[in-house]
Parts: C-alpha cells; structure tokens; sequence
C-alpha cells in the first residue's frame, strides 16, 4: 500500500500564461542548479517583486496574484535587482544595468560595462552601490547612469551591499569578509572571521546596528557601525541565509529547512520557533512595511507569513518535483496523474489547480500511466533490463499496488477497460491481463528489439511500435505482423483512423491509417525535431483533433493531421507526455517537472460572438501603443458555408514573420485573439490576417 505525502502542493498562482498560444505554463521546467527564486523584497504591503536567473515576478495585491516579467535581452541571467519603492527599481542583467520607474511595465539600459555584480542597492533615485566578483565595489550619484569604482581592499567576491544612510554601509562575502563604511564607500574596514563564514546576508537594525548571516553556524552583529562584530552561535547545522528585522527589537533568521529563529532584543539573543510551514531551505527573505514575512526557497517557493511566522502559506510555487515527467492521464475534468523518473507520481482531483505527491516507495522510473475512470487506473515502469512493474489504483490514485512484476522494464500500458489490458516495453516484452492484472499472460516477440508503444482497439485487435517495425496482433498478442516498416514512437486510433509517430532526418511525421493499418499516408507535422524530450508523442480526441510533442515544440492538427500548427516552443527544455482529454483540454509534461495546460484547444483566440458577420474585417487593436499586452478582434463569415480557413499573423517593421497567433478553421463568429510581446522589443509591427480572397494588415506599436 502507498502512502501519500502530508505535504498538498499548491498550486501556482502566477501561471505563466503564453497567451498567443493558449497554453499555461503550471509548473517547473526550467532547472537551475542554485536557488530558482534569488532574491525577494517586498517595498509595500501590497506590491513585491521575486527575482529568479532569467525573469521578475511581481505582485500588486500581497502575493495573491504574480505576474511574469522577461527582460532579459537574450539568455544572459539577471545577477541582482534593487526597489526603491513599488515603481523605481533597477536590475543587473550580465553587463546591463537596467531601470524602471513604471513598476517594470517598461525598462531602459542605463550602462552596459559592469561586469560580475552580485548585489546592488539605492538609497534614493540618485546614489547607489554594486558589489561583486573579485571585491568590485562601484558608486553611482547620477541614478545609475554612470558609475565610479570604489576602493575594496580585498580581492574576494563580495555578495552583499546595504547602506543604512548615505553614510554607513556594510558589504558581506566569501572567506569571513566583512567590509564597512561610515563615509558612504570612500573608505572601507575590513572584518575577517576566523571560521571564514561565506555572507550573503546583511540587514539593518538602526542606524548604528546591523547584522551578517551566511554559511556556517553564526552570524555577526555590530552596534556601533563596524567599529566592532560579536558572533552568535545559532546551532542551525547548515547557514543562516537571510535575516530580517520586523520591528526595532524582533527579527528572524532563515536557512536550515524548517528552522526558524527569532530576536526580541535587537539580535543579543535568538531562540528557535516552530518552522511549520512548507518551505525547505530559505535562501532570501524579506519583510513589508506592515511586518508581512516573505522568503523564497527551494524548488521555486515563495511562502508568506501573516503572524510572524506562526503559519505560513505558499504564494508561488514553481516546482512541483526536479524529476522528468514521463506520462500523464486524466479520467475526466477533475482526475489526473503525472508519472515519472524515480518513481514520481503526483495526484490531482482538481484538474491541476492542485496536487498530491504519492509515496510509491520506489525509485524506479514510471513510464506510462492510463487511468480508465475517476478511480480505477494502471501505471508502468521498471529498470532496465532488471525489473518491470505494473501498479494499479482503485481509489483514484490515492494507493497503488503491484499487480505484475517482471524482468524487464515496461515502456508501455493500454487498457480497452478495468480488465484487460497490455503493458510492453523492453526486450520485446508484451503481457496480457483479462482479470484487472491477477494474472497475466507473457509474450515474446523479437528479445532483440524493445516495445516503445502499444495500442489495442478491442480485444483481439492490436498495434505495436517496436525499435524496428509497427505490428498488427489480431488475436490479442499472440502472434504478430509486420504492417509498417518505420519505426514508431507513439500510436492511438480513434476508431478505424489510427496514427503513429516517426522521424526521419531529424524530422517528425505522423502516418495515418484510415482502413486499420491496410495502408498508411505520411504528413509532416513541421520544423526539425528539437533537443530533449521524446521524439513525438501524440494524443487525439477524435479522428480530425490531436496534439503532438516532439522535443520543446507542441503542434495541433484539427484537419487528421493533414495540416499541424505550432502552438508553442518552450524556452527551456523539452515535454515527453501529451493527454487531450477533449478539443479544449489538453495537458503536457516533461523536463524537471514540465506541467502545461490549455483549457481553449491551445488556441489564443476566443470567440466572443456567433452571430453571423456581414463581412469579414479586422479591427484596430487595443490598446495600441501597448506594453506588453494587445487584442485583436476580427470577425469570420459564412462565405462556402463551412467554416473558414484563417490566420493571423504578425510581423516586424521588416515584414518578417514572428509569430502566428491563429492557423486554423473557424466556424462563423467575431473572435478575439491576444498577443503577449514581453518578449519581444519596442517598435512598430503589423498583423495580418487572411482568409479565402480575404486579406487586411493594420500596424501596431509596442512601447516598454
């Protein structure tokens, strides 16, 4: 029997959402060794902002909704950030320093030569400090225009730099360097701890106090602006990562996972108090004017605390698991499993809004997951050519236990109902079960070639994609002939209409069967195969509607695969799993707990209206100039009776096509599509859109 976490993963409230391709990004994907989320602050109760390698997120009504900043220019990451208040900030970003005084709706590159900096702070909209790598320290009295270098005297990384005035500041680093200033950074006093403690941490208490946290046990106080640092042992086992004071006497202290310590007398004394939230090892923190707690953590969490640390609730949680998601299955609506590496299974009986990790107590890798109803479903996985297992739940995935255990690892699962089924997978493995998996029936066909996928129409009736040809089994398994000779990937039919998926030159085709295999008709799906990820995995709802993945790219077809529209490329990484529960609902998983959703077919668009048009025309967007959000409305006759043909697209001030935002037929109707540019820069673009002998361009105009 398995056992469930106690610990419910919330889930994400800033979705991140790719609006021209109708898909929400819920979960993980990108992996950085390190913190995800850096650095946190919180410069009114209302509005704060989290900063991780290559975005900001920002909250305008305390943690309850986030949204995403990029304003990287490529894939250089962004080193530290600094705000002011809830509208000015500046960011570092590789050799940039970048500013905002629209609350980051827009951005300007003030220098372009800072080089290694890892903290930065203002103490008004003019004078500011960075300090970095091999002791640079540099001063800014113009807003951060121009910057004057600074004298350190080390040559260590310097990690951290808070002023408490214009005159007295305190920078701490690697190998017990603490550095000093009560002339605002013209001279510098050097403090060494003897236990060379790396800092990341600084916070004032007043205007003569402050203190120092970092690696090892301790952290370090000063009362009387430098001139002297006393040591508290804390005992935490591990770093005191961040400090915070909330008040004049009361602060916290942050880092060991679950451990929290309190001050009520300025830092001359720390107790520990219960850690009872869901965060794990806190890397920053921050406090806001009304003495709202925040930290960020490991695994992408950023926890906020009401009543001084007394309960804690996740605002944002970016990783649900570091671990690739091979597989994922949704009964209905509310009833989903994910599956993957290590054994990683998560639960959802809210369409994903949250989920449940379940303790299989296993490392094995879980391959394919299928569930039949709300509650009962079969999962498979193994390792090598060691072990395969087949688990199945009858409780909706709460537990699971092993039905099958065999030699060799299965890559594969399909059930026709509760009672029979098939898994496959490695050395030409494939088992039959008619009684729920009590007993299974073993074939083997060709050790010398692995199973990637099977597919069964009935009982008798069966395809399987092997390493080297697809087969056809009209007696459930028992015997089998060759009826393609690609090699396959992944295989569903939808009645007699059947499709698999192959590559070649780099390239992914679906093949298509209408008559059950008698012939198959080759279709491209599109671009090269990416890096990552499987090499095509499909899911269709019907004969004419289905999904593919193929590395980091999610194509449609709505016409049985005739045509495929490129819905989205993920940034980072790849997606191993699509399931598409209907035309509107669709999930796809992969690299480092990769988890995505569309609830509009993957489609940006909505039609807001099905009363027939008169004609078909394009209106002016809106808002336009706009930052970095726009809608465009069109509308579709009834011109041949059927829907029509459409695509919007959009193109640069060199007419060179950067994206599509519809490729598809659509029924008659006013529509209305949103583009989100955040990643693209300011300037003027036009979008077109076409259909039949129609065709109309306007021009619209990006301003960040």
């Amino acid at each position: 029997m398995k056992t469930v976490y106690s610990i419910i993963l919330l889930f994400i409230l800033c979705t991140t959402a790719l609006a021209q391709s109708g898909w929400q990004h819920l979960f993980g994907g990108d992996y950085f060794q390190g913190p995800y989320f850096k650095d946190i602050t919180f410069p009114s109760d209302q509005t704060g902002w989290v900063l991780s390698n290559y975005h900001l997120r920002k909250t305008t009504n305390s943690g309850a909704d986030w949204i995403r900043y990029n304003i990287a220019d490529s894939t250089d990451t962004l080193d530290c950030f600094y705000f002011l208040n809830a509208n000015t900030g500046w960011v570092i970003e590789d050799e940039h320093v970048k500013y905002t005084s629209s609350g980051g709706a827009s951005w300007t590159d003030l220098d372009t030569s800072i080089t290694g900096a890892r903290s930065v702070f203002f103490k008004d909209a003019f004078t500011g400090w960075i300090s970095g790598q091999s002791g640079m320290l540099k001063k800014t009295t113009t807003g951060g225009t121009s910057w004057f270098s600074l004298v350190s005297g080390t040559s260590d990384n310097l990690n951290r730099i808070r002023f408490a005035d214009g005159n007295f500041g305190v920078c701490a680093g690697d190998w017990g360097t603490i550095l000093s200033t009560t002339n605002g950074g013209a001279n510098w006093v050097r403090f060494a701890d003897i236990n060379l403690g790396f800092f990341s941490s600084v916070t004032f208490i007043n205007s003569q106090s402050c203190i120092i946290g970092g690696t090892g046990n301790q952290i370090f106080r000063t009362t009387n602006m430098g001139l002297t640092w006393t040591s508290f042992m804390l005992n935490t086992g591990s770093y005191v990562n961040s400090v915070i004071f909330t008040s004049a006497n009361t602060g916290f202290a942050f880092g060991k996972p679950q451990v929290v310590y309190k001050t009520t007398n300025s830092g001359e004394s720390w107790f520990q108090v219960p850690g009872t939230g869901t965060f794990s090892a806190v890397y920053s923190a921050a406090s806001s004017p009304s003495s709202h707690i925040w930290v960020t953590s490991d695994s992408g969490v950023v926890s906020g605390s009401v009543d001084l640390t007394a309960n804690w609730s996740n605002s944002i949680r970016h990783f649900l698991t570091y671990e690739h998601l091979n597989s994922v299955h949704f009964a209905d609506n509310s009833t989903g499993i994910t599956c993957g590496a290590n054994g990683t299974l998560l639960r959802t009986t809210s369409g994903g809004n949250n989920w449940t990790r379940i303790n299989l107590n296993t490392n094995q890798s879980l391959t394919d997951v299928q569930m039949l109803n709300s509650l009962t479903g079969y999962l498979c996985g193994g390792y090598g050519n060691d072990t395969g297992i087949v688990l199945k739940t009858v409780d909706g995935g709460l537990s699971w236990q092993r039905v099958n255990l065999d030699t060799s690892s299965y890559n594969a699962i399909h059930f026709i109902n509760t009672n029979t089924g098939w898994a496959a997978g490695r050395e030409g493995r494939l088992t039959k079960t008619t009684n729920g998996g009590l007993s299974w029936i073993k074939y083997q066909h060709d050790a010398q070639s692995n199973i990637n996928d099977v597919f069964f129409r009935d009982a008798n009736t069966g395809f399987i994609c092997k390493s080297i040809f697809v087969y056809k089994t009209t007696n459930g398994g028992q015997t089998i002939e060759p009826n393609s000779t690609f090699t396959a990937f992944s295989i569903q039919f939808t009645g007699s209409t059947g499709f698999f998926t192959r590559k070649l030159n780099n390239y992914l085709y679906v093949e298509k069967t209408t008559n059950l295999g008698t012939n198959w008709t080759s279709y491209l799906t599109g671009g090269p195969v990416r890096p990552f990820g499987t090499p095509g995995q499909l899911s269709f709802v019907n004969s004419e509607t289905g999904w593919v993945v193929s590395g980091n790219i999610i194509r449609r077809t709505t016409n049985g695969g005739v045509n495929w529209t490129q819905q989205d490329s993920m940034k980072f990484l790849g997606l191993y799993s699509v399931y598409a529960l209907n035309p509107d609902i669709c999930w796809a998983v992969g690299h480092y707990g990769r988890i995505l959703k569309t609830t509009s077919g993957g489609i940006g668009i909505s039609q807001i209206s099905s009363e027939l048009p008169n004609e078909f025309y394009l209106s002016q967007n809106y808002p336009n100039p706009f930052n970095p959000v726009t809608k465009i409305r069109f509308a579709v006759t009834n011109q041949f009776g059927k829907g029509e043909p459409v695509t919007l697209k959009v193109y640069d001030i060199l007419g060179r096509l950067i994206t599509t935002l519809v490729n598809q037929y659509l029924d008659p109707g006013t529509y209305e599509a949103e583009w989100n540019a955040s990643e693209f820069s300011s300037g003027i673009y036009f979008y077109s859109l076409l259909t039949g002998d129609f065709i109309q361009t306007r021009k619209m105009v990006l301003i960040k």
